[in-house]
């Protein structure tokens, strides 16, 4: 999966990136006043970089804090943009159900890239 599709997936959300190990000042996505070292502590992080992706009222969805192939990173992107997360709580299933689909248009599926 080319890059183009990781840029579009990252134009539908709204992206916010900064150093975790830093005392910069931020409101989390419940409306939590504190900064990014003490919220990524607070969030138990333990691999930087770390994707966390919260729905619309700042309620984590899922995290990516561990090392993920493109093809993971985009169906965790999927897995969010889609709404799936509110059908299947499982992103392991969500995962399989998506690499399925994907194959039976034809589409080769390569986790490993």
């Amino acid at each position: 999966m080319p890059l183009k599709q990781t840029q579009d997936y990252l134009k539908q959300m709204q992206v916010v990136r900064f150093n975790a190990l830093s005392n910069e000042k931020l409101i989390t996505p419940k409306g939590i006043r504190t900064t990014a070292k003490d919220w990524y502590e607070a969030l138990n992080l333990t691999y930087k970089p770390a994707i966390v992706f919260f729905d619309k009222l700042g309620n984590e969805i899922i995290r990516k804090d561990a090392f993920f192939k493109q093809y993971h990173l985009h169906s965790i992107m999927d897995y969010v943009l889609s709404g799936a997360y509110q059908q299947q709580p499982n992103f392991q299933r969500y995962i399989t159900e998506r690499s399925d689909k994907l194959r039976e248009k034809g589409i080769e599926v390569d986790i490993w890239l």
